[in-house]
């Protein structure tokens, strides 16, 4: 055979060779197509039922592993899916979401080395996006490297100084804000559920419960502003700056930073850096210090404390004649951590702050002790320590909830096991969120909500509790913007949910007032399910619909109330529906709710909705 015909037989066998192609690879690509968008639309039940008609044409499919992962990743089976993305990861290496899951599966098993080397690679394939170095930020944190922690933080603030979570159309847009925050003054942690970073101290979440339909919301890291300033040339037009970095110790800096770019912006600013900065412990003593009715602890700051700390604070203790017992506690921590209350300093036991303030230099503090304790017949064998909480929005005070517990360091966990075992405790609450001017006296609500005034602050929060030797004054345990809104944490419909919507509300039309734009309604984010006893107080909203009216449904609703012995109102609405409020305890409220599907003769309800109602509560029995 000549050269030449043997050439062209191996042309036209490698162009066959060029033609094959893995067996329905068509088909293959249509159902990972059809996953993939049943994944999006959170169908993951059919998803499940598409990938094994894939699996059986393709096992070995890369993509085809990957959907496994993931969907096995949803379904909570790690060990399944592990297999599964490591598996893909053969076939992938270039492909930076499984190496996003990878490091999410290992993440949520504690395995942050294995975390951190996933998501290595991942950055390695997506070099211009911060989102991949915050998170590598986060797990160095929790791996206790903090020196790797901080150059990805750099790093992603280098990339990413400023973002818009999600832009709003003009003509849905009604306001646009710009949240102040600090990397570099706060430790990035993961949260292993949702594998996102995120802030732990020193901001307070209040930007997160803002409008989202109609307030575009845009965040930027202050910690870029002295080495790139033309940053706030970059940012859009804004009606509102919020300043979220709330702790005047840990973010000094950061502050000073933001005060420099809120003067340069020129439009209305909540919070005010140099107010923050002035609330300090110290700061608010000094200001406060003869204020009439109210007792703001002395407190003494001891910077750059590491290691053993008993000599530091009796040497201060002394120099500044303070006496015991009083409070050492680490700055820029919630929820009663690392706080000691010192009765007897040459026994106390210093071992959980002097091992914290051996990892790194930290500021801690003396506080002078004011006792607020009581006792009570209903439980004689404890002492009791309440501490309320109120919200300064604006210049207009706010009641959010009574903690009482058994010890001095008072917080949600130690409060809830003594105030479930007495119930009178938990009525207290409801007084105070319901009239804390009548719960606590006229005059001492009002020399609280005038020193909350004299900060400056827009949205402050404060802790108190009467004076033990004199309740006609208040002592002030904290008063910082730090303190969190926990409006979608607890139960909707209790009265403590309540008053924090209250607050919510109030700051929305607080920043409609400073951009003097026009209030709006907006959908408050939605509680926990509701957790009630038979005994619980609710006030209900109904709505009922169907053919209700000219049927005498109101006038046989009215009856009923009057019949069980319940408060409420009733009424036909324009839409030809009937609306009715009602209090009273649940288990006088249930069977109410029960028979109101039944109705008078002639009535065919089709529609029954009961939300809890923060309005005015309904006293007696009223067709309206």
């Amino acid at each position: 055979m000549e050269v030449s015909e043997m050439g062209r037989r191996q042309k036209a066998i490698n162009g066959h060779q060029l033609e094959l192609k893995r067996p329905q690879s068509g088909e293959v690509a249509r159902l990972a197509a059809n996953i993939r968008q049943l994944i999006k639309m959170q169908r993951h039940e059919l998803a499940v039922e598409v990938l094994l008609q894939l699996q059986r044409l393709d096992p070995g499919h890369a993509e085809a592993l990957l959907l496994q992962g993931e969907l096995e990743l949803e379904a909570g089976d790690m060990t399944k899916a592990l297999h599964s993305l490591l598996a893909a990861s053969y076939q992938l290496p270039s492909y930076p979401r499984v190496f996003w899951l990878l490091a999410k599966l290992h993440a949520m098993g504690r395995q942050d080395l294995a975390a951190i080397s996933a998501l290595l690679r991942y950055v390695e394939l997506r070099p211009t996006e911060s989102k991949g170095m915050m998170t590598l930020s986060a797990l160095y944190t929790e791996a206790g490297l903090n020196e790797q922690a901080e150059y990805w933080v750099r790093r992603g603030l280098r990339l990413e100084p400023f973002r818009c979570e999600k832009k709003i159309p003009d003509n849905q847009r009604k306001m646009r804000v710009l949240v102040l925050m600090t990397a570099e003054s706060s430790e990035w942690r993961i949260n292993r559920k949702t594998f996102q970073a995120q802030i732990m101290e020193g901001h307070n979440n209040l930007s997160l419960l803002l409008d989202a339909a109609h307030i575009e919301v845009w965040t930027l890291f202050v910690d870029t502003i002295s080495s790139a300033p033309e940053v706030a040339r970059k940012l859009p037009k804004l009606d509102l700056v919020y300043n979220a970095i709330t702790d005047a110790e840990r973010c000094a800096e950061a502050l000073a930073h933001a005060h420099r770019l809120c003067d340069r912006l020129c439009v209305p600013v909540v919070n005010a850096p140099l107010e923050v900065l002035a609330a300090s412990r110290e700061g608010n003593h000094d200001r406060l210090m003869g204020a009439q009715g109210v007792i703001v602890p002395k407190s003494i700051k001891l910077e750059h404390v590491q290691g053993d700390c008993r000599a530091l604070v009796e040497d201060a203790v002394k120099k500044e004649s303070l006496t015991f017992p009083l409070i050492v506690r680490l700055a820029g921590y919630q929820g009663g951590k690392y706080m000691h209350l010192v009765q007897e300093p040459a026994s106390h036991d210093y071992k959980e702050l002097d091992a914290a303030l051996a990892q790194q230099p930290q500021t801690l503090y003396l506080i002078e002790y004011h006792d607020v304790s009581y006792q009570d017949a209903r439980c004689p064998d404890i002492r009791l320590f309440p501490k309320y909480r109120a919200f300064m929005v604006g210049s207009n005070l706010y009641p959010c909830h009574l903690f009482t517990g058994d010890s001095f360091n008072v917080h949600l966990k130690s409060a809830e096991k003594i105030m479930q075992a007495n119930p009178w405790l938990v009525d207290l609450e409801r007084a105070y969120c319901h009239d804390p001017a009548r719960h606590l006296g006229e005059s001492n609500w009002a020399a609280l909500s005038e020193a909350m005034q004299a900060l400056g602050l827009d949205y402050c929060g404060v802790d108190f509790s009467p004076s033990a030797d004199d309740p006609s004054k208040l002592v002030i345990f904290e008063m910082n913007p730090a303190m969190r809104n926990w409006v979608s944490h607890l139960p909707e419909g209790d009265h403590v949910q309540l008053s924090w919507k209250t607050i919510t509300r109030k700051v929305h039309e607080h920043f409609c007032f400073l951009t003097d734009i026009s209030p709006w309604h907006f959908n408050l984010p939605e509680g926990t399910a509701p957790v009630f006893s038979e005994d619980d107080i609710l006030t209900l909203r109904l709505l009922i619909s169907g053919q209700v009216q000219g049927v005498g449904y109101h006038q046989w609703f009215a009856s009923q109330l009057v019949e069980r012995g319940i408060a409420g109102w009733v009424r036909n609405s324009s839409d030809g529906s009937v609306e009715a409020v009602i209090h009273g305890k649940l288990g006088d409220l249930q069977p109410l709710c029960d028979e109101v599907p039944n109705g008078p003769e002639g009535a065919s309800v089709s529609g029954f909705d009961a939300k809890p109602w923060d309005g005015a509560i309904p006293k007696g029995v009223e067709i309206r």
